[in-house]
């Protein structure tokens, strides 16, 4: 019985043998200086939960930081999207009412034709100035402007119906009836 006391005695005292509790442990007894295996006791559980709450609380954090990311890259598309709406309707608008004056010109002397151009454009309010011979169109703070073939045009385009009449080589611009 010696050696088998000597033998036990040579083991560190960890309350387990071969990694297994021994039954003061499943009973709720440890030996004098020794706790609980590690990992069972409560003190083992509040650390891993603060973990997993860092753990998901980084995840959580990763998933806002992508979510701003694309809904900023949208918004930005979006608005990139709307300025070449806007861009190719003001060219549009430009082509129209230029044409006009260009072709009155170039037919001559008793040409007319009717140029109608909308009352607002994608929802917005805009204006249409002939000075010289540029045609330009004011939109949302953007500035457009079409060459004219003359610099010999009287009138206003207004929005609505516009009649674009040759008189002796002098474009004139009024309402159509």
């Amino acid at each position: 019985m010696s050696r088998l006391t000597a033998r036990s005695s040579a083991l560190p005292c960890t309350g387990t043998l071969m990694g297994t509790p021994s039954r003061a442990h499943s009973l709720g007894h440890t030996l004098p200086g020794t706790g609980p295996p590690p990992g069972t006791g409560r003190r083992a559980q509040a650390p891993l939960r603060a973990q997993t709450s860092m753990e998901f609380m980084i995840i959580f954090m990763l998933f806002l930081v992508a979510t701003g990311v694309a809904m900023a890259a949208s918004v930005n598309r979006s608005h990139a999207i709307s300025q070449a709406q806007m861009d190719m309707e003001s060219h549009n608008l430009l082509r129209r009412v230029s044409g006009g004056i260009n072709t009155a010109c170039l037919e001559g002397d008793g040409f007319s034709m009717d140029v109608t151009v909308p009352e607002r454009m994608l929802r917005l309010d805009y204006t249409i100035d002939i000075n010289s011979n540029e045609a330009i169109l004011r939109v949302a703070g953007n500035t457009y402007v079409q060459y004219l073939l003359t610099n010999n045009v009287t009138g206003d385009i207004a929005k609505g119906t516009n009649r674009i009449l040759n008189s002796n080589g002098e474009i004139v611009i009024t309402e159509a009836p």
